[in-house]
């Protein structure tokens, strides 16, 4: 009699331990519309720094039609490999590693149109970050129509995108992804996985892990910071320096974030 009891104990046990699904953050409920435009002023400061110190931050919130995110970051190396290699956000509505659905932001423009900024700002360093951030307007869609499409904030009505430079020249994005594309009808409390890459890369830890490996392949200089302003004063010494900051002491720690994320629901809040 005993032996059953404690098998069936056990069997409960098992079981509500499978259905668990583990999770590392919550979404925030967004009561009040989001303005994607690149300017965080809407989002609770500071945003999630990943556990594995790679130099970045990151929020996501929703309501009950969209997933917002926000990106933000600081240095100066990471700020040039978002610019020059560009960036992919990937959703797993099946809370595993499955790239998917994704979006590509922003498109890492060519250095005839780097140029073409430049000449149109002039001198001013100001104007030149304005025209920079305005231009950042496209983005590559993965797994969302029948094929890979390039859309644009102005051809897209419901993905929305912006990037812009704050008063400490933080790079600053927002996105706007319908939860209807990516996870299909809202649930309360759904557990979906969130991918952030940089320049595709082959290897991926989570986010919590304290696995060290190398954040990028290319190890190329790039062009777009010789003497850009967006990348701070020292932007000359980074671009001669490219290289050595790959090495030991400049290791980012990851080659990508992978985040389990609770939708926030607005009974809760």
């Amino acid at each position: 009699m005993f032996s059953k009891i404690y098998f069936f104990l056990f069997c409960s046990i098992i079981l509500s331990g499978c259905a668990r699904v583990n999770y590392q953050y919550s979404s925030n409920w967004s009561a009040n519309k989001v303005t994607i435009d690149g300017i965080l002023d809407e989002w609770q400061l500071p945003l999630e720094q990943p556990a594995s110190q790679i130099p970045i931050r990151y929020r996501c919130s929703n309501d009950e039609k969209y997933i917002y995110l926000a990106i933000q970051a600081s240095d100066e190396y990471m700020k040039a490999m978002f610019l020059h290699q560009g960036l992919k956000i990937w959703i797993d509505s099946t809370a595993r590693r499955k790239e998917k659905n994704g979006i590509a932001y922003p498109i890492p423009l060519r250095t005839s149109e780097t140029n073409d900024i430049a000449k149109e700002a002039g001198s001013s360093t100001q104007k030149f970050i304005e025209l920079y951030a305005a231009s950042m307007q496209e983005f590559d869609i993965y797994g969302l129509a029948d094929e890979s499409l390039r859309l644009s904030n102005i051809t897209s009505k419901e993905i929305k995108v912006a990037l812009s430079f704050d008063h400490l020249n933080m790079l600053c994005m927002e996105l706007r992804i319908p939860i209807k594309t990516v996870l299909g009808t809202f649930e309360s409390d759904k557990i979906f996985s969130l991918g952030i890459l940089v320049n595709n890369p082959s290897k991926t830890v989570d986010d919590d892990s304290n696995n060290d490996s190398s954040l990028f392949n290319d190890r190329n200089q790039n062009q777009i910071t010789q003497g850009n302003p967006l990348m701070g004063p020292n932007s000359q010494m980074m671009n001669q320096n490219m290289n050595q900051m790959q090495g030991p002491s400049r290791q980012l720690s990851m080659s990508s974030i992978w985040m389990k994320i609770k939708l926030a629901d607005k009974v809760q809040q």
